[in-house]
């Protein structure tokens, strides 16, 4: 996901509210090339096609160096994965911050925003009131590799800091580098406060101020770091394929136990016959008698036994 690559940022709608959204746009666009972010998200249900469209030329202009993606709290599924697919998202980011908000995204619509195939990935960005702390209610978005962005929350409560949210996400069930916080900045909160720890994100971060980002802001966020090389993990090795059943031993043993049972086989005694007994034998889970279990069935239908 965009999120492994280094720094984005969250817009609102101060895009469309500027009076002139299309500068607007390039104004953040340069901005972030400046301050080395590389992904803006912006939220659905607050701008209008056409501002929409204003900033995904505007990060298109770039030729890659910014990435345009959507997210929304607001939206329905099935709305949100269509502004996705008719807006031409490169990315995109479902907000989860209450168990309702959370029941909403069934595995059928999270399929659905998956079969998307947007280049950029899929990310989560919540709160602790999604899921608490339940490994288990997270599964169906670390599955389908959502990366994860906790929302760090440090101007509204001191107990969501950075080092709280990244340890949050850990118990969620995300490694390390599945996670890269969300600062979340409101009104006339510096964003220097957030400096002490910036350096914990290892560069995985992005910001969401309330209102506008401004010159002091951009000034703070050329001193936090930057993500200088992503190399995705390798995938995990293929396991060995199990050593092949010796069929031969089997059949042994297989003639030994028919002479063991006709030794002691009695008329009219259906539980001991040799048919039973065999396919009993077969059934076995010790691991070469089960591998072979299938031929020796057909083996022995084949015979009539």
């Amino acid at each position: 996901m965009v999120g492994h690559t280094g720094a984005g940022i969250f817009a609102g709608n101060e895009i469309q509210a500027s009076g002139d959204p299309r500068q607007h746009a390039i104004n953040t666009v340069n901005n972030m090339i400046a301050n080395n972010f590389k992904w803006l998200a912006v939220e659905a249900s607050s701008n209008d096609a056409f501002t929409m469209s204003l900033t995904r030329e505007a990060c298109q202009i770039t030729g890659g160096k910014v990435k345009f993606g959507i997210w929304d709290q607001n939206l329905a599924p099935d709305v949100f994965n269509k502004c996705c697919r008719d807006n031409a998202a490169e990315f995109a980011i479902v907000n989860v911050e209450s168990p309702e908000e959370d029941a909403k995204w069934t595995t059928t619509y999270l399929d659905a925003l998956v079969a998307l195939g947007l280049p950029g990935g899929l990310a989560v960005i919540y709160t602790e009131g999604a899921w608490g702390r339940d490994s288990n209610k997270t599964l169906k978005y670390r599955l389908r590799n959502f990366f994860s962005i906790p929302e760090a929350i440090e101007s509204e409560n001191y107990q969501a800091e950075i080092d709280d949210m990244m340890f949050l996400s850990s118990q969620l069930g995300w490694v390390d580098i599945d996670c890269g916080p969300s600062v979340y900045i409101n009104k006339n909160y510096p964003s220097s406060e957030y400096t002490d720890q910036i350096a914990l994100t290892k560069g995985r971060f992005s910001v969401y101020r309330l209102g506008d980002i401004d010159a002091t802001d951009w000034a703070e966020f050329a001193k936090w770091p930057r993500v200088t090389t992503y190399t995705p993990p390798a995938p995990p090795p293929t396991p060995p394929s199990p050593p092949p059943v010796n069929t031969t031993a089997i059949m042994l043993q297989i003639a030994q136990l028919c002479k063991q049972i006709e030794a002691g086989f009695k008329p009219g005694t259906g539980d001991l016959s040799r048919a039973r007994l065999i396919r009993r034998a077969a059934e076995s889970t010790d691991s070469e008698w089960y591998q072979a279990r299938e031929p020796i069935k057909k083996a022995l239908d084949a015979s009539g036994a």
